[in-house]
């Protein structure tokens, strides 16, 4: 089953601390955060060169905590708040899509 944008969002927003676990994120969280989730994947597909087969409308299950976490890593100085490594979610996005099988 795959995730959709509200669901990479809302965690991403909790993995900061922004919101509980029984919120919703409000409307410009929502349109804030979708923008940066659109920028995201196409960084992921152009500059990091990963040819991502998805959109922010269904994003494969696996991806869905790595993914997050790189979004929280984005929009995390617009609250200003620390975020996760983006380093480190960029590079769990990389070891799923493009897998080492030497």
């Amino acid at each position: 089953m795959s995730k959709t944008q509200a669901d990479i969002v809302a965690r991403a927003h909790r993995v900061l601390g922004l919101l509980a676990v029984d919120e919703v994120p409000t409307a410009d969280m929502d349109a804030f955060a979708g923008n940066a989730l659109e920028g995201a994947i196409e960084e992921l597909t152009y500059i990091q060169g990963l040819g991502v087969s998805f959109d922010e409308t269904s994003v494969p299950t696996e991806l869905f905590l790595s993914l997050s976490d790189l979004l929280a890593a984005e929009i995390a100085p617009h609250y200003g708040v620390q975020g996760p490594s983006r380093s480190r979610s960029i590079s769990r996005i990389r070891a799923n899509l493009a897998p080492d099988d030497r």
